[in-house]
């Protein structure tokens, strides 16, 4: 009977051992609640925190952007204007399905125009180099800008003469002589020289059916006027004269002049002919483009305008229903 009491107190030590072992069971989850509790707490607190600075940053870059003066004011709303045409971004950005709408319409607008901008720089570049480096015979006054020894004269000509009297001032100057017309041009094609002087005539004719790698530079200069040797006391002088007289009314010679010298074969030849030059695009041919974006600023404007109505007759209809 005393070993069954034992037995039967030591079963009860036990269950108070495995009672207790509960208890701080439940004491150790009830701390793990409390600091789940409290993580949660600061949790908030931590995320009540970022929003309010959050808030605080967004109340200060208000107010360093409006709060200033009107001049200063301007002058930030043109740098944030500017900064988002030229795609550079802006600390203010839009938070209105109306105003991404209007800043998407302005990027791309800003593209397209920075797109014509570079194709007219360029167009205007490349048609810069393409013009010849000489613009008159003025530059070639005392060797400027051309060595003398580069510069082709044909002796015992009238080229040789103006050169001598106009271009050099009757200083001796060391330039390349030329003994034939066809030189002025083959010397050019082999790099003996870089400058030619020859006859308007005959050197435009050839830069446009037989050299077309040569150019003239300039306007034509020292004009004098020729005629056509005939004997004396020819018998059919007036003849001539009168026949001559006639193609010039009847516009024969004005055909010839076009056929022979103004029809530009190299240019066609190699695509330089007016047909093929891009001339660079002018404000009036992008006068659509201004016209797009004014309308879909309008209809961006007028639908900002009748959402806000919306809005301010839902208000009123809330206060009169349940004012």
């Amino acid at each position: 009977m005393s070993n069954d009491v034992t037995e039967y107190q030591e079963t009860n030590n036990e269950a108070n051992v495995h009672k207790e072992t509960n208890n701080d069971a439940n004491v150790h989850q009830e701390t793990n609640n409390d600091a789940n509790v409290h993580q949660e707490t600061n949790n908030d607190t931590n995320v009540h925190q970022e929003t309010n600075n959050d808030a605080n940053l967004h109340q200060e870059t208000s107010s360093r952007i409006y709060d200033k003066s009107k001049i200063k004011t301007f002058a930030r709303s043109m740098y944030h204007t500017i900064g988002a045409l030229m795609q550079r971004g802006s600390e203010l950005q839009a938070e209105t399905v109306f105003g991404r709408i209007q800043t998407v319409i302005v990027w791309l607008m800003s593209v397209v125009m920075l797109a014509l901008l570079t194709s007219n720089l360029t167009t205007y570049f490349v048609a810069q180099q393409g013009r010849p480096w000489l613009k008159s015979i003025d530059d070639l006054e005392m060797c400027r800008k051309v060595s003398c020894h580069r510069i082709g004269v044909i002796e015992h000509s009238q080229h040789e003469e103006y050169f001598l009297q106009e271009v050099t001032h009757n200083t001796p100057r060391n330039y390349y002589h030329l003994k034939h017309p066809k030189e002025c041009y083959t010397k050019l094609l082999d790099g003996h020289i870089d400058v030619a002087l020859a006859d308007s005539s005959s050197a435009e004719y050839l830069t446009q059916k037989k050299y077309c790698r040569l150019e003239l530079a300039g306007a034509p200069f020292g004009k004098t006027d020729f005629g056509v040797a005939i004997p004396k006391q020819w018998p059919y002088k007036k003849d001539l004269d009168a026949h001559i007289l006639e193609l010039r009314t009847s516009g024969v010679i004005e055909q010839r002049l076009e056929k022979y010298f103004q029809q530009k074969s190299c240019d066609v030849s190699n695509g330089n002919g007016p047909e093929y030059q891009n001339n660079p695009l002018t404000i009036f041919e992008t006068s659509g483009l201004f016209i797009i974006f004014g309308i879909l600023s309008s209809l961006n404007l007028i639908s900002f305008v009748l959402s806000r109505k919306v809005i301010l007759i839902r208000v009123e209809h809330f206060f009169n229903r349940f004012g």
